[in-house]
């Protein structure tokens, strides 16, 4: 009886193990076919037009930001520069002096 049961749990795994794997194979072809399809259905010219569209928009956007980035660091220096003349003023006006 024993026998019987481990032979009959044997031919059991095998048989899951084939049909996944055929309906893996059916459900990868179908997919690949799908997506060949599709591709089909793409204009080489209008996507390229586009990830040019993309890219250009993307370089605009990076200047933009290092546009903004070197007028924050004017901004700072100009600061600095500031702070410093008001420094050498109240300097000038004797209060720096140590006693």
């Amino acid at each position: 009886m024993r026998d019987a049961w481990e032979a009959r749990q044997g031919r059991e795994k095998e048989q899951h193990v084939d049909a996944p794997e055929r309906e893996t194979s059916q459900a990868s072809q179908d997919l690949a076919a799908r997506l060949r399809e599709a591709a089909e259905g793409i204009d080489p010219d209008a996507l390229a037009d586009r990830a040019a569209a993309l890219r250009e928009g993307r370089e605009a956007e990076e200047r933009h930001q290092a546009q903004e980035v070197a007028r924050e660091q004017e901004r700072v220096k100009e600061l600095e520069r500031q702070q410093e003349i008001e420094r050498e003023a109240y300097r000038d006006r004797g209060h720096d002096i140590e006693r």
